[in-house]
């Protein structure tokens, strides 16, 4: 049985299901009229290649050998910032330490940005974006605010199309 992603393909996220980790404050950003979701094109899924990894990261009894996950458990302060800051939170414990702290943060990349290229994004920004730019490239990217734990979700293209 193939298990399904940690997020809703397509799925519209309002600002009331986009909420931040307890304590976090809201961003006035996330107000205002409700946007057509992001309609992701060309998607690239990674759900094989972090299986693989958390495979190999296992011992005997499906427990997470300690040794090996300072490699996989390297998130950077930017990448834990924008977690706390943009993340949308997701269902579950971490797949390494257990804890449930997990956050997909989109990144988004395209010479349509401008000085918006290369930063985190949150769904309604992201939504947003999607309306008003030409097409730019998402990378999702999971990360685990108690343990470091990062791992590239998906990536795909979004934005309007070139002529439309």
């Amino acid at each position: 049985m193939r298990a399904s992603p940690p997020w809703p393909y397509g799925a519209q996220v309002s600002s009331e299901q986009a909420t931040r980790p307890a304590g976090a404050a809201r961003a006035s950003a996330d107000a205002g009229p409700r946007l057509p979701p992001v309609v992701p094109r060309q998607v690239v899924d990674h759900a094989l290649a972090r299986r693989a990894l958390l495979r190999s990261l296992q011992r005997r009894g499906g427990r997470l050998a300690t040794a090996g996950t300072s490699d996989v458990c390297d998130a950077a302060p930017e990448l834990l910032r924008a977690a706390a800051d943009a993340g949308l939170p997701l269902p579950g414990p971490c797949p390494v330490c257990g804890i449930p702290a997990l956050c997909a943060v989109s990144w988004v990349f395209g010479e349509s940005l401008g000085a918006m290229s290369g930063t985190a994004r949150s769904p309604r920004q992201l939504a947003a974006l999607a309306v008003r730019r030409p097409e730019f490239d998402v990378y999702e990217v999971e990360v685990c605010a108690a343990c470091r734990w990062n791992h590239l979700l998906r990536s795909y293209r979004a934005g309007r199309l070139p002529g439309g």
